[in-house]
């Protein structure tokens, strides 16, 4: 009877143990291993179904370090990036290195398949490589660019102060589009070569009151102020229509106010095309009566805005700090002034506005992708990124479907790690 006994237990004991399957798991504990657990599949219905096999279904690898340095290797670059942010997000750290390698090759893979903005965030993050190829790929064939990723990556160049970018930015000297060339005479005058003053005096000659104010400035940042006011002085006095007022503006943007009349007659007529241009000379001449002219124009339509916002220190300066600030906020005004208002914040160190610029940068569905792409970027000027919930956050819009947000969230991410690097190899 006995036996009869166990045989039964036997059956009853094999029974169940088909109806267990066996399935691996992530393994949480070390970057290699994995554990196995017990996933018990049987009926609790109550009916007696017979045994029914239950087969196993494989569990996916979880990343480990070792496994995502592969997959930038075999240049999978989505999936390596998927994967690291699974494995910061579980493991609550990052490694300055795996983020370098692989936010630097998604973002030129991403360049690579004619996304030119990757590029232009990867340099925004301060990759020395990344200008070298802007440089080389963008501005030296500038005529495959588009403006809007052009003007962007001469700035970025021109910020840089290096003057063996005097070639490359020559090369887009001449360009079809009028807000390129501006924007390279700017970032001329930025990387200071005083052997480009030559050829960017000659281009006053067909230049209009705007271009002729870029010019001005970049050439009194050459050292060549002097020359200028001697050359358009004695055109105040020119009876052709539009060469006083020509004159009077470049003179009043080199803080000379001997055409001043004439720019205050622009000032309340406010006709163009002097006007809202004469505003932005108010900057390198302040007036009594600039502040209520600032005020006027940041009332006005866009360009009126962002012509103010250029001469905003002429404000008290307790003022210019809360007026960036409504600017910033307003969601009724042009995307472009709110950009420009974050990108000042940011250059003033505004450092009380830092946990604001944390909302606005990760905001859910709300507000323009290039505003929150903008105070997105500002996180980095702040230091925020120090805080690992703030990194958190800041992988969390690396995903995001709006391109401007999550081209920023990998530049200052990997801003973040280069400047980790760096401290590290410092110690």
């Amino acid at each position: 009877m006995s036996r009869w006994l166990i045989v039964l237990s036997l059956a009853v004991g094999c029974a169940l143990f088909c109806q267990t399957s066996w399935v691996a798991v992530p393994a949480y504990a070390a970057d290699d291993e994995v554990d196995v657990i017990i996933d018990n599949t049987g009926d609790d219905d109550g009916m007696d179904d017979g045994m029914i096999m239950v087969e196993a279904v494989p569990a996916e690898q979880f990343p480990t370090k070792a496994l995502i340095r592969d997959m930038v290797v075999q240049g999978k670059m989505t999936e390596a990036e998927l994967s690291y942010l699974t494995w910061s997000s579980y493991w609550k750290e990052d490694d300055p290195s795996l983020i370098i390698a692989v936010l630097r090759g998604k973002l030129m893979d991403e360049f690579r398949n004619g996304n030119n903005a990757a590029l232009i965030a990867l340099a925004q993050a301060g990759d020395n490589d990344a200008l070298n190829v802007l440089g080389a790929q963008g501005l030296a064939r500038g005529e495959n660019w588009p403006p809007s990723d052009l003007v962007p990556a001469i700035r970025l160049i021109g910020n840089t102060g290096d003057k063996n970018a005097l070639n490359i930015l020559r090369s887009v000297l001449y360009n079809d589009d009028a807000g390129v060339v501006n924007a390279t005479i700017e970032a001329l005058g930025n990387i200071g070569d005083p052997r480009i003053a030559p050829e960017l005096n000659k281009m006053f000659d067909d230049a209009d009151p705007e271009r002729s104010i870029a010019l001005a400035r970049a050439l009194a940042k050459l050292g060549k102020a002097k020359e200028v006011k001697a050359r358009f002085l004695p055109q105040l006095q020119f009876p052709l229509p539009g060469v006083s007022e020509k004159a009077a503006l470049v003179l009043a943007s080199l803080g000379q106010s001997k055409g001043w009349p004439l720019v205050q007659n622009m000032l309340q007529t406010n006709e163009p095309p002097y006007y809202p241009l004469a505003i932005t000379t108010l900057s390198s001449l302040p007036t009594r009566e600039s502040a209520a002219y600032i005020s006027e124009a940041l009332a006005g339509e866009e360009k009126e805005q962002l012509a103010a916002l250029q001469s905003i220190n002429v404000l008290p300066d307790d003022k210019i700090d809360g007026t960036l600030l409504m600017m910033m906020r307003d969601e009724t005004r042009p995307a472009s002034v709110r950009v420009q208002a974050i990108r000042l914040i940011a250059a003033r160190r505004l450092d009380n506005t830092a946990g604001e610029m944390r909302v606005l940068a990760t905001k859910l569905g709300e507000g323009d992708a290039d505003v929150k792409g903008a105070a997105m970027l500002t996180l980095a000027s702040f230091d925020m990124l120090k805080a690992f919930s703030v990194r958190e956050v800041v992988r969390q819009r690396i995903t995001s479907d709006e391109e401007p947000v999550a081209l920023a969230s990998r530049a200052v991410l990997l801003s973040y790690a280069l400047k980790e690097t760096t401290l590290q190899a410092k110690k």
